[in-house]
């Protein structure tokens, strides 16, 4: 198993934070919320837009990781 393989199976475990809580938290009604007010646009070069929901899971992650470098 070479060391990048090692890595991403680290980081993809069952056990890490980020599955639990994909597996907590019922993403469904808050993707309904946000596809509602999500305009989705294509840029100048026509690349396809970023999902809402998946914008807002980084928001989650970056509110996270300040608020821990801040304590």
């Amino acid at each position: 198993m070479s060391f990048a393989a090692y890595d991403v199976e680290r980081r993809t475990r069952k056990g890490s934070f980020y599955a639990q809580v994909d597996t907590i938290i019922d993403w469904k009604p808050i993707f309904a919320i946000i596809d509602q007010h999500y305009q989705k646009g294509l840029s100048a070069s026509g690349e396809k837009p970023y999902d809402g929901l998946l914008l807002f899971k980084m928001l989650l992650i970056g509110m996270g990781t300040t608020y821990r470098m801040s304590r």
